[in-house]
């Protein structure tokens, strides 16, 4: 027995999940609620002029496109009144994480914090290191990784059943400031002895803002490929330099040289370069 007349009662359109935007390729289901309705009734549903067959499920999975949905209930070969037009807001773009890193360099026993854009409503955050398609970890409720680790990291988004993924953030490379192994170049000129020669130090990322220390190779051992050097810092070169340019003057003999960088107070460093050997008669080739 219905206490109402079908005829009086207007059914409303409810999106599950009643997610604000959807991209096209989600999947979301419309429910036509429907107060005091049972397992009896029928249930018709119109896409703008199309109308669906009757079904006798409360729910339908709409197309994903945006066109204007409604629905009506039917018991006892009575119709309820037509519901309100129901739009989905769905893009036509597709979805794109966003990653930033609070630095791309890990200080020694520390870690960076990556953050994959806020995408809104429902999504979880995968994460990836190095291999692109096998994350590494999933985020529930927020887009924030902290790292200690270096690598190439990048995010994506999904959410859904099944599951609906944003496009791969692009890639940021993380790395550990103890890995980074700077280069030393010295220009291949013929020295005089006596002569000042310019050291330049080059390392990646060049943006950090580095300071740059200057060593004097000494080797410690009478055969030269087995490379086994103690270094010594080069005068005015305690405290580092702000150029990663350094001038060596009027060095009468042969010597080897190296350089690392440094940040932070207190620096955390890099690795050595490896040396370069000048020859104060007047060559210059660098150690194997």
């Amino acid at each position: 027995m219905f206490i109402r007349d079908p005829a009086s009662i207007k059914p409303t359109v409810i999106q599950q999940p009643n997610w604000s935007l959807m991209f096209r390729g989600e999947k979301v289901t419309l429910k036509c609620e429907i107060i005091g309705g049972g397992s009896e009734w029928m249930y018709l549903w119109k896409e703008l002029d199309l109308l669906y067959p009757p079904k006798s499920s409360e729910y339908m999975t709409p197309p994903p496109y945006s066109n204007k949905y409604s629905c009506s209930g039917e018991v006892n070969n009575r119709q309820t009144q037509w519901s309100d037009n129901f739009s989905l807001n769905v893009s036509l773009n597709n979805p794109r994480a966003k990653l930033t890193a609070s630095d791309t360099i890990i200080p020694a026993g520390g870690s960076v914090t990556l953050t994959c854009s806020d995408l809104g409503e429902g999504w979880k955050i995968y994460w990836f290191r190095q291999d692109p398609d096998q994350p590494i970890r999933i985020n529930k409720t927020n887009g924030v990784f902290i790292v200690s680790d270096g690598g190439v990291y990048s995010c994506r988004g999904g959410r859904g059943d099944p599951v609906f993924y944003t496009e791969n953030s692009t890639e940021v490379i993380i790395h550990e400031i103890g890995k980074l192994v700077p280069f030393l170049f010295v220009p291949p000129s013929w020295l005089r002895p006596g002569a000042s020669v310019t050291l330049s130090c080059k390392i990646k990322p060049p943006d950090a803002g580095w300071r740059f220390y200057w060593y004097k190779a000494v080797p410690h051992s009478s055969k030269w490929y087995e490379q086994v050097y103690s270094y010594e810092l080069l005068p005015g070169s305690t405290s580092g330099t702000e150029q990663n340019s350094f001038i060596v003057n009027g060095p009468t003999l042969t010597a080897g040289f190296v350089c690392r960088a440094g940040r932070g107070e207190p620096a955390d460093y890099t690795d050595y370069s490896e040396p370069k050997v000048v020859w104060s008669a007047g060559q210059f080739f660098s150690m194997p």
